[in-house]
């Protein structure tokens, strides 16, 4: 997330995730893809649910954070702000999301 609003100019806001991009055109057509992408998603998102869930555990974020919830949509977030930068040819979707996604995790702080 913070790395995202600064590689998206480099690529004049083409691109994007890999992952992101094979969902969009291909796991409606595709069983085998739209499996492997959707394995990758998961993996992504319980790996940052598993951070989330280690500073739950010391006190940093207030006993009704859910770490999974929080991961699954902060990654819906920025994948669908990548979308949004490539259509608008702008970083500035991936910028607001990245806000969101701290001002989220700050307010929810214990």
């Amino acid at each position: 997330i913070e790395g995202a609003p600064a590689l998206m100019p480099q690529s004049h806001c083409s691109g994007g995730c890999f992952f992101g991009n094979l969902a969009q055109e291909a796991a409606d057509g595709n069983e085998p893809i739209r499996q492997k992408v959707a394995e990758h998603l998961d993996a992504w998102t319980a790996e940052l649910a598993a951070f989330f869930e280690r500073w739950h555990r010391t006190g940093y974020f207030r006993e009704d954070f859910q770490p999974q919830v929080a991961a699954q949509a902060i990654l819906s977030l920025l994948e669908g702000a990548l979308l949004f930068c490539k259509a608008s040819k702008s970083p500035e979707p991936v910028e607001s999301a990245k806000h969101l996604a701290v001002a989220y995790l700050e307010a929810i702080r214990a």
